[in-house]
Parts: structure tokens; sequence; C-alpha cells
């Protein structure tokens, strides 16, 4: 009995200390939980919004759309065929005559009277070989044949009253401009030349009676001068010799 009484004891003092460990845990718990205070939530603007910067104002609200009308679809017209007119109702258009055409007389063409040249001072070169005799017959100014403007050729003679001088110029004017090497440069310069022709056609005696300013044209006259044979002197003429005066344009 004795033996079995402190084992009795040793039970209640453990579960005693049990008991006491558990209370104290469970005290232990609840003094370390701390008291949640309330917390008053609030919804305010992010910086980044812009919205809660000094002077910011609230745009409004966007106006509701209109409602949108029912579309009406277009009504197709009826086609009508234009009645045929009768021959009733069709007018006849009265023939008009053609007026007769009205010939207008051509206007009379003004005829020009040829420009007659100025008669000239005439010179008569006579002899044989290299004697010659010149006899002045009527002292005037040498009035130039009427030639083109621009760059060319103008030929005149010394014995303009002579028949047949005029177109044996026209011919060897063009012999003479043919053999004339010069780039056109139209700046109105002009070199003339006077030189001796023998009845023959052979060109003596070239001298420069007037320099264009342009070596190069001077030049050029002077070469076409030298390097061109004539063809004889008109037989009609009678002379032995005649003086020429060119003129090479730019």
């Amino acid at each position: 009995m004795s033996a079995r009484l402190p084992r009795g004891l040793l039970l209640l003092s453990l579960l005693c200390h049990i008991l006491a460990l558990a209370g104290l845990q469970y005290w232990g718990m609840e003094s370390r939980v701390p008291d949640m205070p309330e917390m008053n939530l609030r919804m305010v603007q992010l910086v980044g919004g812009g919205n809660n910067r000094p002077g910011w104002v609230r745009p409004p609200d966007a106006a509701p759309a209109p409602p949108s009308s029912p579309i009406q679809e277009p009504v197709a017209e009826p086609l009508t065929t234009p009645a045929r007119p009768t021959p009733r109702d069709v007018a006849v258009a009265p023939a008009v005559e053609p007026s007769p055409a009205v010939i207008q007389e051509p206007a009379s063409v003004a005829t020009e009277t040829p420009r007659e040249e100025t008669p000239v001072s005439e010179t008569a070169v006579s002899g044989q070989g290299t004697d010659t005799q010149a006899t002045t017959q009527t002292p005037s100014r040498t009035v130039d044949r009427p030639g083109p403007k621009g760059p060319g050729v103008d030929m005149t003679s010394d014995n303009t009253g002579n028949p047949g001088i005029s177109n044996w110029l026209r011919r060897n004017q063009a012999v003479i401009y043919r053999n004339f090497r010069y780039p056109a440069r139209n700046s109105g310069r002009a070199v003339v030349y006077h030189f001796i022709v023998q009845a023959n056609g052979t060109i003596s005696e070239p001298e420069l009676r007037r320099e264009s300013g342009d070596p190069v044209l001077d030049h050029a006259g002077l070469v076409a001068v030298r390097s061109s044979q004539l063809s004889p002197l008109p037989p009609d003429s009678r002379l032995k010799a005649l003086g020429v005066t060119i003129t090479f344009r730019d």
C-alpha cells in the first residue's frame, strides 16, 4: 500500500506539470500577438498622372454620341421609255439656199522700180604687159553695191559703167567667197581689200584698204583673194585690167 502511494502521487504530479506547461504555452501565445490598429484606406491619384498638380482642372466628360439615324435606301425610279414622235410632230426645217461666195480681187502688187546705181569714177586701164595707164573720167565717191546684212562678201568694181561687169562681179564674188575660211561670229567687223584683175582673170596687187581689228579676219580675207582664180574679163568690156574692191564681213 505504501509502495503504490508514491507512484500515484508521481503520476498526479506529472499530470499537474503537463497541465501547467500547457497553460503557460497558451498564455505565451496570447501575449505575443499585438493588437492590430484600425486602418482607414483612401483612394488618391498617382503623381505621374498629372491630376494632382496645382491648378489642374478636371476636363469635362465627352458628350454622348448622338443616336444614329436609320439609313434610308434610295428608291429606284421606274424607267420610262420615251414615246416616239409621230410624223405630225416632226418639224421640217426649210431649205437654206447657200449664199454666193464673195470673190475678192487680189490687191495690186506695188512694183518697185529698180534702184539705179550712181555712176562712179571710171578707170580705163590700157597697155600691154605691166605698163598700165589710168584715166579718170567722172570723179565721184564710190557707191557699194547693195549686199546682204551679216556675214558675207561684197565686191564692187572701179568701172561700173562698162556693160557686162555686173554679171561678171556676181559670178566671181561667189568664187572668192568659197575660198573665205573664217568661222562666223557675228561680230559686225569688216575688212576691205583692193586688187587688180587681169584680162585672163588673174588677181594681182592685193592691198589692204581698211582693217577690221581682228587679225584672223584680215588674214582670212587676204588668203581668199590670193588663192582665187577668176574668170576672164568680159570681151565686150574691152578692158585689159579691172580694179576691184572687196569687203569681207563677219
